[in-house]
Formats: structure tokens, sequence, C-alpha cells
């Protein structure tokens, strides 16, 4: 049975992913707005699909290692976040962006069938630049608020290289484009009422 604090989390999860599919969606409706989503912006050193991709990177190493993790091998899920595919085709093109944030959406939702406040989680990172890697002990509800976390955060950069577009008209078509709280977190949005 999943907790009110990990039924929480889930919903944050899903809400922020949720907010980025909904962005691609309306940036995919809208042919004009295409070369803008992958369009290397000078300031922040990346473009709005390269966050996106690098977030969403995040959510999917952690759902799929949780749905496709074996019990019977070993007590926790290993997870690597370190372990992504760099200039993969949602970064170029949108629809493919929709695509990917479906199915993560899909294997989100799945994680109501794990004790998201208990499950044993071992997230790695690459702490040098020798390979070296240290493991941590965590929770699924832990790494679902971290991924959540480091989404926002993301959101706000992608906010900020939307608001950085020279071009007026395209710089408000494409904030039109993304929905309420964007890049806010919960206690911002709090602190804003």
């Amino acid at each position: 049975m999943i907790s009110e604090t990990g039924k929480a989390v889930l919903f944050a999860s899903c809400s922020i992913l949720g907010q980025q599919l909904s962005l691609c969606e309306r940036i995919a409706a809208n042919p004009l707005l295409h070369s803008t989503y992958s369009r290397k912006c000078s300031v922040a050193g990346a473009s709005m699909a390269s966050h996106l991709r690098h977030s969403l990177d995040h959510y999917s190493i952690l759902c799929r290692n949780v749905v496709h993790h074996d019990p019977n091998t070993k007590m926790s899920v290993e997870v690597f976040y370190d372990e992504r595919k760099r200039n993969v085709a949602m970064e170029q093109d949108v629809q493919k962006g929709v695509e990917a944030f479906r199915e993560c959406s899909g294997l989100l939702t799945r994680l109501e069938e794990f004790d998201i406040s208990h499950m044993k989680i071992s997230p790695m990172f690459q702490i040098g630049q020798a390979d070296q890697v240290s493991e941590f002990d965590s929770t699924l509800k832990r790494e679902l608020w971290f991924c959540a976390h480091h989404a926002i955060h993301h959101n706000a950069m992608i906010l900020m290289i939307a608001n950085l577009i020279s071009d007026e008209t395209e710089r408000n078509m494409m904030l039109s484009s993304f929905p309420g709280d964007f890049g806010l977190a919960p206690a911002t949005i709090t602190a804003l009422k």
C-alpha cells in the first residue's frame, strides 16, 4: 500500500512530467516553434530541448530500473543517473520529445504498484573525472523527489531560455506555450500566494 507522502511525491512527479509533456505537445502543434525548441541559447549554453531531455533522463532511468527490477537478485534497485544518452532524437525533433515523455509518464504511473516509501534504491553518481562513482542509500520516494526537484530547476532554465529569445513575436509565441507554474517549486508557489 502506498503511503500518503508517497502518493504526494508520485503526484508531484506526474504533475511536473505532465507540464513538460504539455510544453512539448504545444510546441509540436506550432511548426513556427520547432526550430526554437532545439536552438542552442548562447547564454545558457544549451537548448530548451536539451534541458527537457536531461530532466527526462533522470525520471526514465529511475522508472525503468524500478519497473524492471528483479527483487530475487538484489535487495535494492541500482540507479546510475550519469548513464545518459546525449544528442538523442528528441533534442532535434519535438514530436520525438512528446513520444519520450508519454513513454516515461506510463512508466511513472506504474510506480503506484511499488512501496514508494520503503523500496530501497542505490543511486550512483560519478563524483570525479577519473570515473570515480559513489553509491548512496535511498528510497524510491526520496529519488522521485530528487527527480522532481531536479526537473523543476531545469524547467526554470527552459523558461529563462524562452525569455531570452530575441525576436519578440517568436518569444511571445513560445511563452504562451508554457503551462502555469512551470519552473516554480511548490515552496515558491506557496510563497507567492
